[in-house]
C-alpha cells in the first residue's frame, strides 16, 4: 500500500514535468527559428498602419528601448511610467 501512496503522491510532480516538457518542445523551434534566422515580423502589415503600441515602464531601460524600437517600425507609442520627469524627458 505504501508504493501505492508514493506514487500518488509523486503525480502532480510527474505531471507537472511533462507539461513544462511538451511546452518546451513545441515553443524551443519557434524561439530559435526567428533567433537565428534574423527575420523581422513586419508588425505593421500584421496589425495596421495606424496601430499603438503600449509600453509600461517606458522612461528607463527595456521599456524605453522598447518604445524605441516600435517608434522606428512606424507604430504610435503610449508610454506609461511611475515618474513624470523620466517620462517627459523620454
Amino acid at each position: 500500500m505504501s508504493k501505492l501512496l508514493t506514487a500518488i503522491k509523486s503525480l502532480p510532480f510527474l505531471v507537472g514535468t511533462v507539461t513544462i516538457g511538451a511546452f518546451a518542445v513545441d515553443s524551443l523551434p519557434r524561439y530559435f527559428y526567428h533567433s537565428f534566422n534574423n527575420q523581422q515580423i513586419d508588425l505593421l502589415e500584421k496589425y495596421g498602419p495606424n496601430s499603438y503600441g503600449v509600453v509600461t515602464g517606458g522612461s528607463k531601460g527595456l521599456g524605453k528601448e522598447y518604445a524605441v524600437q516600435l517608434a522606428t517600425r512606424g507604430f504610435n507609442i503610449l508610454l506609461v511610467a511611475r515618474g513624470i520627469e523620466a517620462l517627459e524627458e523620454t
